[in-house]
């Protein structure tokens, strides 16, 4: 023992499986058997507590654990855990992976092979829902559709109040929607009277269609279809009267020594202004003219001109406005502008 400390010694035994007595011990006082590794303390109603040894675990003592979960190891240093094999089918399926643990390592989404094929009567609501598919919905069928007796009924512009009924009512359905259509027959001459054109014709029906080949010039009713038509245009019989489609390529023509047309190829045509075109005596409006030589009369200064000639000017002139000409005029030197000798003179006072 060092010197300059106070030891403090409790009560003591190094008997195996000996206990202090409460006789020999106060309130609150503690007491320990050194071999067995057990403390004791006396609490204030006078009974001997247990506080380490017998009834709780040491340091170093064994910790075991048994079950699902296994292990081996000391209270001080701790238990290594195991957890039993409880899985055989260890794998992944529909995008869940486990171990042979029962825990799952990883989880992908969900691919449709995944998903294994079920029948109607595992999916819920599935007839209510394909009842309100409508039949431009469904796939096409691949074979003859049994209607088992049964009639289309509600058919927009159907033939009867209860619908199409029978292929008969169907052809008539067809063939009224045909009647409808344009019927090219031929060509016709629209100048001819409405007798001689009846035995050409015959009577029409809806959409027969006729080109024009002559008519009144100019143009003026025909006498056949009481129409004003052109060569070229197209007559349409609408069950009821002629109607006129007006020729959509109609032929173009020159004016002599005024224009020129030429073909260009699909039914396009090239106008220019003719080389012996003369022109006119007068233009109302005049464009921008981009390059070319004025062959005119002079432009007065009330058009935008300066009323002169100025080829016939000698170089160097300068011009003023005359109000009385109405144009420009050639300025008078000492007069109208100082030469290049004039003094100015302040004079004197």
């Amino acid at each position: 023992m060092s010197s300059g400390y106070n030891t403090i010694k409790l009560k003591r035994t190094t008997t195996t499986g000996m206990a202090p007595s409460t006789s020999i011990m106060s309130t609150g006082e503690p007491a320990v058997n050194l071999t067995d590794k057990r403390l004791w303390i006396l609490d204030q109603n006078g009974n001997l507590i247990d506080i380490a040894g017998a009834s709780y675990a040491l340091k170093a003592d064994a910790f075991v654990v048994t079950g699902d979960v296994s292990g081996t190891g000391t209270v001080q240093g701790g238990v290594a855990l195991t957890l039993a094999s409880v899985n055989a089918n260890a794998g992944t399926t529909s995008g869940i992976t486990t171990n042979d643990k029962g825990l799952v390592t990883a989880m992908t989404a969900l691919v449709p092979s995944d998903i294994p094929t079920l029948t109607a009567s595992k999916i819920s609501d599935f007839d209510a829902q394909v009842r309100t598919s409508t039949l431009n919905q469904m796939a096409a069928p691949t074979t003859s559709l049994d209607m088992n007796s049964q009639r289309i009924v509600n058919v927009a512009n159907a033939i009867t109040p209860s619908g199409v009924t029978t292929l008969t009512q169907v052809q008539s359905l067809i063939s009224a929607a045909v009647a409808g259509g344009v019927n090219y027959r031929g060509t016709v001459d629209a100048t001819a009277a409405t007798t001689v054109l009846a035995g050409v014709i015959g009577t029409p029906v809806n959409g027969d269609m006729y080109k024009v080949t002559a008519a009144p010039t100019p143009p003026t009713l025909s006498p056949a279809f009481s129409l004003a038509l052109d060569p070229g245009d197209f007559v349409v019989f609408n069950g009821t009267t002629w109607d006129r489609i007006a020729d959509t390529n109609p032929t173009v023509t020159n004016v002599a020594d005024r224009t020129t047309v030429t073909a260009t190829g699909d039914s396009s045509y090239q106008v220019d202004i003719a080389s012996t075109y003369a022109g006119q005596t007068s233009i109302t409006t005049l464009g921008t003219i981009a390059t070319g030589v004025w062959q005119g009369t002079i432009v007065g200064a009330a058009y935008g001109g300066s009323g002169r000639n100025y080829t016939l000017d000698a170089d160097g002139s300068i011009y003023k406005f005359d109000a009385t000409a109405g144009n420009l005029v050639i300025a008078t030197v000492g007069v109208d502008y100082l030469s290049n000798s004039s003094i100015i003179d302040g004079g004197t006072f």
